[in-house]
């Protein structure tokens, strides 16, 4: 079994990884006892921008006594939830599948919708899994041997060039249904 950190709208790559577990029958689990790490991809997230990758940073206090990530509280001050919710907004909106996704992700960036940094993530997680086509994914169906990360067409590829294991949002927003094909 697969034993992984949960992370917040984690990268391309961490999405393949997954899928490669659940195809072998391998299957994953998140870490119960993960130990919160500052500036990790466990509260960070890298997206699509005009200038090139721009990062979304979640703000949260956590337990010191306990270190444990599951502790970590989401911070109720700084209105980071509507910058990131905009961020996604005026990065994608122009992509082809955004609007076909953005109400299966909206919620979750309403003040209050979430306490913990865990509960947001896995909420986070469960829409990109279904979206992914990997939830209750059949034990027959076998992802491409290659480990690498396939490129797809990005929103600003003629400003950026193609930028590699941005979060997987990134591939949904642009890729909608065929994203699986790119893990």
């Amino acid at each position: 079994m697969l034993q992984i950190p949960l992370y917040y709208l984690a990268p391309v790559s961490y999405y393949s990884r997954l899928y490669r577990a659940l195809a072998s029958g391998e299957g994953y689990c998140f870490d119960s006892a993960d130990r919160w790490e500052k500036q990790t991809l466990r509260s960070r997230c890298f997206i699509a921008s005009a200038q090139g990758p721009a990062m979304l940073s979640v703000p949260v206090t956590h337990n010191r006594a306990s270190g444990l990530t599951a502790d970590c509280l989401l911070s109720a001050h700084g209105n980071w939830q509507h910058r990131h919710w905009n961020a996604l907004v005026s990065n994608y909106r122009q992509s082809p599948f955004f609007d076909y996704y953005a109400d299966d992700f909206a919620p979750h960036y309403r003040p209050g919708a979430h306490a913990t940094l865990r509960s947001f993530n896995m909420a986070l997680h469960s829409v990109v899994m279904e979206h992914l086509g990997l939830n209750g994914l059949p034990p027959t169906v076998r992802p491409r041997p290659s480990a690498m990360l396939n490129p797809y067409y990005q929103v600003f590829a003629n400003r950026t060039g193609f930028l590699p294991d941005l979060s997987v949002v990134d591939l949904l927003f642009n890729t909608g249904p065929e994203a699986r094909l790119y893990l």
